[in-house]
């Protein structure tokens, strides 16, 4: 879904120039896309990753970051896209998308890879 997310935002700038309907299309594909990352990270992850105990605290840990992001998040995108427009806003997310994505495709299949060795 980030590599997905990457092509949307790519997208994105030529969809909003077709006009509201359009704008509106990406904007949705961009939130569908970033939902289940979102969960992975929020949920799943957390319980991957610590014991039956602490999978509440690390969800909750996991989750309170995304919110403190969310404070800073407005301030950000306003001076992106001030500063070098909403185009280069979305090739950012594109960016960010293609990273997260190849850094995530190195975990495919860790367990089962991590079995055989």
């Amino acid at each position: 879904m980030l590599w997905g997310l990457a092509l949307v935002s790519l997208a994105q700038p030529a969809l909003a120039a077709r006009g509201h309907a359009w704008n509106a299309v990406g904007i949705s594909l961009i939130g569908i896309m970033t939902y289940g990352p979102d969960t992975v990270m929020s949920a799943a992850a957390a319980q991957d990753v610590s014991s039956r105990e602490g999978a509440g605290t690390a969800a909750g840990f996991i989750d309170g970051m995304g919110s403190v992001r969310q404070l800073f998040s407005p301030f950000v995108v306003a001076l992106v896209a001030e500063r070098f427009g909403w185009n280069v806003l979305f090739y950012l997310f594109v960016v960010f998308s293609l990273i997260g994505g190849g850094l995530l495709a190195t975990k495919w299949n860790y367990k089962a890879h991590a079995a055989c060795n």
